[in-house]
């Protein structure tokens, strides 16, 4: 699992997801053939109502596009629960993480206007910074190569800096982000990073002259006519704005995130706020090159390439993956929403909820299933992408690592277990459960350098990154397992003792 993942993996409540050097898979121009037909229509209300009923979602609303027309725009269910107000093309959506990108289109506008440059170090424009991280470059905040942690307990920003400060002001924020330190230097890994986006409002604000929310309504919402989009302001009262959920102890709650409470006045990375009228207007403006040149469009779309030359599975705001030579650019939010584009089939897919998700629901996998465009791989083909090859080791048997796990309560708060059923090696993680509270077991499969692949055709759609664990012996006899190093991206993550 990883700290660093968004979305079905125990790593989605820390977000993250992924691509590396020699296992790059490469994206060139294979597509697939789609056309639409009307028996898609009721065949895609079905899966949408059944992911519904099967994940407790109030309300939902989804957009299908290929090249510019819109083949389905539906809503489903309800905004408010309470006030039983159905979700119509007038409700507004939080989109959660999705609004990273939004804040890389904006910082990519500010780079056309001569207003800065995303290889600039951040000390010339946040010259009171730390000094260790002056190596940062805007583009290290966009892609989460800066070093920066995670907001929750890895952050200043998210722990300590924030309890007794109901009113949240900028300057409060930066003081308390300036309180962490780097987990790595610059460019050189990937760690997702909500405080490195803090930082790009911050930038922000200082470069266009305006307050953050300001900035982004005036001119970039507004310029493209997205009159119903805005940056989250919680003692405001917006009209049309869904009610949000989330699914607890057997039941829907009301969703009150701290972080929504004091992040009012900076809401960089996960703030927005839209209808799916005005995200299909967005979706538009990133298949042209109307509001931004083509190569500002285009950079946003390719993986970052870190120090060493190992290309990632992040570019600006998006994470990227290729499924046989489809290349899916996507993100979702932790209210349940999801974005795909698919170059392949040239199908641009929007969900909008309003349930609070810690894990993906698989509204992607099931309607690109529906559609008959679902790439699949089969555990072979994924091993093979990456360079590895499934085999059983000859040193010892994966009997062996049957048993509960855990990582260090500081720095890698990982409880798992590995358990076999009907001749399958799985392992569940404590972390990561259904709305109903089971466990979500993921297969395992051996490889023949010893490692173990961790594989589920659909936690790897979009895939975008792996996961192998090796197994730590107490002798040269292999006799027993006393611990599981846990390789992400082919990179040392964390370990796992073994309890038993």
């Amino acid at each position: 699992m990883s700290f660093c993942l968004f979305k079905l993996r125990p790593s989605t409540t820390y977000l993250t997801f992924f691509l590396v050097a020699s296992f790059f898979i490469p994206v060139e121009s294979r597509g697939q053939e789609f056309e639409w037909n009307q028996n898609f229509d009721a065949k895609i209300d079905s899966v949408v109502e059944q992911i519904m009923k099967d994940f407790h979602h109030p309300g939902v609303a989804l957009a299908l596009i290929q090249n510019g027309e819109v083949l389905k725009e539906s809503y489903y269910g309800l905004a408010s629960i309470e006030f039983k107000v159905p979700v119509t093309d007038s409700t507004v959506f939080w989109l959660g993480s999705i609004s990273k990108h939004y804040d890389c289109v904006a910082i990519l506008k500010l780079q056309e206007q001569g207003k800065l440059h995303i290889k600039d170090s951040i000390y010339k424009y946040l010259p009171d910074i730390p000094v260790d991280w002056r190596g940062i470059t805007i583009e290290h905040l966009m892609t989460h190569t800066s070093g920066l942690p995670f907001d929750g307990q890895d952050s200043s920003r998210g722990s300590n800096s924030v309890k007794d400060n109901m009113v949240y002001t900028s300057e409060i924020m930066y003081e308390g982000l300036k309180k962490d330190s780097l987990r790595f230097k610059p460019g050189t890994n990937f760690l997702y990073s909500g405080a490195g986006y803090s930082l790009l409002s911050l930038i922000m604000e200082k470069q266009s002259g305006m307050p953050y929310a300001e900035f982004m309504e005036k001119e970039i919402f507004h310029s493209l006519g997205m009159e119903n989009t805005y940056i989250m302001d919680v003692t405001g009262i917006r009209p049309n704005q869904a009610t949000g959920y989330r699914w607890h102890q057997g039941r829907l709650q009301l969703d009150r995130n701290d972080f929504r409470l004091i992040d009012k006045e900076l809401g960089a990375g996960g703030g927005v706020y839209t209808t799916l009228k005005d995200m299909i207007t967005w979706n538009a403006m990133l298949n042209s090159d109307q509001f931004l040149s083509r190569e500002s469009i285009d950079s946003m779309f390719t993986t970052y390439v870190l120090n060493d030359g190992t290309p990632i599975f992040y570019g600006y705001g998006f994470f990227i993956s290729a499924n046989l030579n489809n290349r899916i650019v996507s993100h979702t939010g932790i209210a349940g929403t999801e974005y795909l584009k698919n170059s392949g089939t040239q199908i641009d897919m929007i969900i909008l909820t309003n349930l609070g998700q810690p894990v993906d629901t698989p509204f992607r996998y099931q309607i690109s299933k529906a559609l008959n465009i679902l790439p699949y791989l089969s555990v072979h083909e994924f091993a093979s992408a990456f360079k590895m090859e499934i085999g059983n080791p000859d040193t010892y048997s994966l009997e062996q690592l049957l048993g509960q796990y855990e990582g260090d309560p500081e720095l890698y708060p990982i409880h798992a277990t590995i358990s076999k059923a009907d001749n399958q090696f799985v392992i569940l993680y404590s972390e990561s459960k259904t709305p109903d509270g089971d466990e979500i077991p993921i297969s395992l499969y051996p490889l023949k350098n010893h490692g173990v692949l961790e594989f589920e055709h659909f936690h790897h759609y979009p895939a975008t990154h792996f996961v192998m664990y090796k197994p730590v012996f107490s002798g040269d006899d292999h006799s027993k397992v006393m611990a599981l190093e846990v390789y992400y991206q082919g990179k040392l993550e964390g370990v796992l003792k073994k309890l038993n």
